[in-house]
């Protein structure tokens, strides 16, 4: 089953056999979750990793993950260049044309949850990334797109619908814009931009009010690594759990020093959950932009010790965690320690002829204080 060429924008309400559309100069997928979006004039695909989720999430190992990425660098530069019906032609010779089982019964339970209907699509091999015993949570994780989700099934009216409930409601019919409070197109002149981490309602300008300063311009390594620091834990005290680029918290992020935008995979990974040891090591395998492989025993000490690189780079003794939480567990190993445990010595110093045994839940505590690791 193709998708029919375009003669005109399309959006779900309309066409009902792609998961991918080009609309109101960006790249989504169904329901409305943002893969390419704007910035300072050009459009620009979102982080590979993020793109690769949401099509796993939905096609499984089916999807042919260089050729979509490939399509949408393309479809991006079309609608950098106002063209979207040539952006969508991009995106439909990609063929992305069946959902995995798995994924059918993900967008049978989204739809559901989001009150809209799923797209009538072929349903292809099973080779899930993901079990059905997770789809709890990938709902969850759909749901922070509802808003956008909704605004597409109305088509191309960018009026606001009625309040449930509302007492001057008018069945079939969309409300003024000024009913029911501000709407969606009164916060962005896009009516889809306001979706994702910014769940509380506040305002892209207040945002920023507690936020660290960024520069317009890119500053030496030293302080970039710093302002990342301490971004990530402002993200991480708002509640953010997940970070896209031009939405919720990203966007006055990007808007105030747009140099930091090939930095978001760092900040996304750092206010990630805290994994089970298992996920950690199993996502060795997995390279992904902002993160980096640690050895819970720490390499350097344990050879000079003679530990053998048979042990140290063992798979139990890898993990891939965020880059910026690597960089702070490696301070703390260098920082002395006040706790009684380690008598005002550094971790480091503290280990020196201990057992492989003591190391390794050394570095496992590390691990969970540092929100890596789960209890």
């Amino acid at each position: 089953m193709h998708a029919a060429p375009l003669s005109r924008a399309t959006d779900w309400s309309r066409e009902r056999t792609r998961t991918l559309i080009a609309k109101d100069g960006a790249i989504w997928i169904w329901p409305g979750i943002p893969v390419a979006m704007e910035q300072n004039g050009i459009v620009r695909p979102l982080p590979s990793h993020w793109v690769r989720s949401w099509i796993s999430m939905l096609h499984g190992a089916e999807a042919q993950h260089e050729k979509i990425e490939a399509a949408l660098i393309h479809a991006s530069a079309h609608l950098t260049a106002g063209d979207e019906s040539g952006a969508q032609l991009a995106l439909d010779l990609a063929k992305i044309e069946r959902l995995s089982p798995e994924g059918a019964v993900l967008m049978r339970a989204v739809a559901e949850e989001l009150s809209i209907p799923p797209l009538e699509m072929r349903i292809g091999m099973r080779s899930p990334p993901w079990g059905v015993g997770n789809l709890g949570i990938q709902i969850a994780l759909f749901r922070q797109f509802g808003g956008a989700a909704s605004e597409f099934e109305k088509g191309d009216s960018d009026q606001n619908r009625w309040s449930k409930g509302d007492p001057e409601s008018r069945g079939g019919e969309y409300a003024p814009a000024n009913a029911g409070g501000e709407t969606a197109a009164g916060q962005s002149d896009n009516p889809r931009v306001r979706i994702g981490n910014n769940s509380d309602g506040i305002p892209d300008a207040q945002l920023s009010d507690d936020m660290p300063d960024i520069p317009e311009e890119e500053p030496a390594p030293k302080i970039v690594n710093g302002l990342l620091k301490s971004l990530g834990i402002w993200l991480l005290k708002r509640g953010v759990v997940a970070l896209i680029p031009g939405v919720g918290e990203a966007a006055p992020i990007v808007q105030l020093g747009a140099w930091l935008y090939e930095y978001l995979p760092y900040l996304d990974a750092y206010i990630q959950s805290p994994k089970s040891l298992q996920d950690l090591q199993d996502a060795v395998n997995d390279p992904q932009p902002g993160y980096q492989i640690h050895h819970i025993v720490e390499q350097t000490p344990a050879r000079k010790e003679g530990y053998s690189d048979d042990q140290i780079e063992s798979p139990q003794n890898l993990v891939r965690i965020s880059t910026l939480k690597h960089w702070q567990i490696s301070r703390w190993y260098s920082t002395p320690n006040p706790s009684p445990k380690f008598g005002g010595q550094s971790p480091r110093n503290y280990l020196r002829g201990k057992s492989w045994t003591e190391r390794m839940e050394v570095g496992h505590q590390a691990l969970i204080d540092f929100g890596v690791l789960k209890e």
